[in-house]
């Protein structure tokens, strides 16, 4: 009885099995199927279908170990490809934006330079671009860059940010001194041009001489052409230069 309890619970799972994919072979489907009046007759031939089909499979029941250990050498094989690959891409990654970040940290280094040079050279106390660049974190995350530029308002005085309230001729003249220092930091300055708009907006006659007087030094010394949009009345405050071209 108990031989018969454990045939018969090979054919239940075999029976559970064909289901979705059918018996393994034509004689346990047959079995499967006998009557189940004469339990010992229906056991003996289970079991003779079971044997047979076991007997067949012998062979690549007994391989398979192996297979599986190959299979399982060649995907770790595969995944440690995958791996280093990743580390090698991540640290190009890496590089890269290291790169960008000293590129873009250096073209800021020379425009506070520049700038730092220009508002001394007004008699003033010295300004700088505060920067802070973050390469993305993640393949979502893009880069981010601020920069604050700032000056010094007195001799012994913080660097204040741009946006800090003063009066307007000394705005006016900071923000000009920023423009001609992005020029003034770029490759090959000189021969180069800059258009300014509105040149003598919101400044008195006294404050408008003083920022045309800094452009055109700046432009003198460096070789660099303004043109600037203004107002007739900003005309008489112009610096005129004769200049005489061969033939």
């Amino acid at each position: 009885m108990a031989a018969n309890a454990t045939v018969d619970g090979c054919m239940v799972a075999l029976t559970l099995r064909s289901a979705t994919s059918g018996y393994p072979t034509v004689a346990l489907a047959h079995v499967s199927r006998l009557d189940d009046a004469d339990p010992d007759a229906k056991a003996d031939a289970s079991l003779h279908a079971l044997s047979e089909w076991l007997t067949d499979n012998e062979a690549a029941d007994a391989d398979i170990h192996t297979t599986v250990e190959k299979v399982r050498a060649a995907r770790l094989e595969e995944n440690v490809f995958v791996s280093r690959s990743v580390e090698t891409l991540a640290e190009e990654l890496r590089h890269t934006q290291e790169v960008i970040t000293q590129r873009v940290g250096g073209a800021l280094d020379n425009i506070t330079t520049a700038l730092d040079q220009l508002n001394r050279d007004a008699g003033l106390f010295g300004a700088n671009l505060h920067y802070q660049i973050d390469p993305p974190t993640d393949t979502d995350h893009s880069w981010r860059c601020s920069v604050t530029p700032r000056w010094r308002r007195n001799a012994n005085g913080p660097m204040l940010a741009y946006d800090t309230v003063t009066n307007t001729a000394q705005e006016r003249l900071f923000s000009i001194h920023l423009v001609l220092a992005v020029l003034l930091a770029a490759p090959h300055a000189q021969g180069r041009a800059l258009v300014l708009d509105e040149l003598g907006d919101s400044l008195g006659q006294e404050h408008r001489r003083e920022v045309l007087g800094a452009i055109t030094k700046v432009a003198t010394a460096h070789g660099i052409t303004v043109l600037g949009r203004c107002q007739d009345t900003l005309m008489r405050d112009v610096p005129v230069r004769r200049c005489d071209y061969p033939p």
